[in-house]
């Protein structure tokens, strides 16, 4: 009888840990798909913030016209003079004018912070 019982326990505990197994498998291969999709999400978000930001970086006159939601020729007027004074910041490459974006953001909030105190 305690044999039989011996046999019986032992029989039961594998059977448990078979299917817990089981279940540990499977959870394991879904929780294995979860990350696999949100690594590549997070890798591809991240390559597109990442060629978003570089592209962005600086913009060209015509960039410019459109973040600012002005005309082109409202945009040549803020080009620096002849002296090389400008109201807008920029930065001259070989000739041509770019203008960094952080530096627009900040010229357009000192230029509301002065048009706000007057």
């Amino acid at each position: 009888m305690k044999e039989n019982l011996i046999a019986r326990s032992l029989f039961t505990l594998a059977i448990c840990i078979v299917i817990g197994s089981w279940f540990i498998s499977n959870g394991l291969k879904e929780g294995d798909r979860l990350i696999a999709e949100q690594l590549s999400d997070g890798i591809e978000a991240t390559q597109s913030n990442k060629i978003d930001a570089e592209q962005n970086q600086l913009l060209t006159a015509k960039q410019l016209s459109n973040y600012l939601g002005i005309s082109n020729e409202q945009v040549t007027q803020l080009f620096p003079d002849s002296n090389g004074k400008s109201v807008i910041p920029y930065i001259k490459i070989k000739g041509e004018l770019f203008f960094p974006k952080a530096a627009i953001d900040k010229w357009l909030q000192e230029i509301e912070a002065i048009s706000i105190n007057r």
